[in-house]
């Protein structure tokens, strides 16, 4: 619908709803793979929190 707005209106609503739906197409690829984003995630804070106490360490042993 805001696509079809962007047409009549601006063309500014036109790339608010190509951007609309590209966001919709991601989601629905995101879904199928929501386990391995997580896994992602979790590996990556689990590297950041073990960087900061090897910091925090450091800075107290000085």
């Amino acid at each position: 619908m805001t696509k079809v707005d962007g047409m009549l209106v601006s063309w500014k609503l036109y790339v608010v709803g190509a951007l609309l739906l590209l966001t919709l197409l991601m989601a629905t690829y995101v879904e199928q793979f929501l386990w391995m984003i997580v896994l992602a995630a979790v590996v990556m804070i689990a590297l950041v929190l073990v960087f900061v106490v090897w910091k925090l360490r450091s800075y107290s042993g000085r």
